[in-house]
């Protein structure tokens, strides 16, 4: 019942316990969670990731080189390559895009290369406008830094 607190609270409890499970309702209505979009499992990417990575996983192994900033041209080509990976005619794709993208320019920040980040984050800002990695790449655009 989400007309009242206890319900409404029952229910955030159930979403936040169930995400990516398939939910039964009060009533025995089995709800199926919806399936991914074939582009989720990766196919032919480095070895060092097991069989059927997922795109997801391969980005915060990604993210952890350039945190690191261990092998930047490496990780870059891997970016690129992801990128390159994603379905450009499916929407689902655009935030994963956006934030490699992000990724990408804030490789290249890390790296001191201030005008290869400003062009990729402009890139970004001009081919995924309403995505929220645009909004960010504008905030490191802004910066006095």
């Amino acid at each position: 019942d989400l007309t009242n607190e206890d319900g409404r609270a029952k229910f955030i409890t159930l979403i936040n316990d169930c995400s990516n499970c398939d939910l039964v309702s009060d009533w025995g209505v089995k709800v199926e969670a919806p399936l991914p979009p074939a582009w989720v499992t990766l196919k032919g990417f480095p070895v060092y990731l097991q069989d059927d990575q997922d795109v997801f996983d391969y980005a915060t192994v990604l993210k952890q080189q350039v945190i690191a900033q261990a092998n930047l041209d490496t990780t870059r080509s891997e970016i690129l390559r992801l990128i390159e990976y994603l379905p450009s005619d499916d929407s689902s794709a655009d935030l994963m895009r956006g934030y490699l993208r992000y990724l990408l320019g804030f490789s290249y920040e890390l790296e001191g290369e201030g005008e290869k980040a400003v062009a990729v984050y402009l890139e970004l800002i001009q081919t995924e406008p309403n995505s929220p990695w645009s909004w960010l790449a504008w905030t490191r655009l802004s910066t006095d830094s």
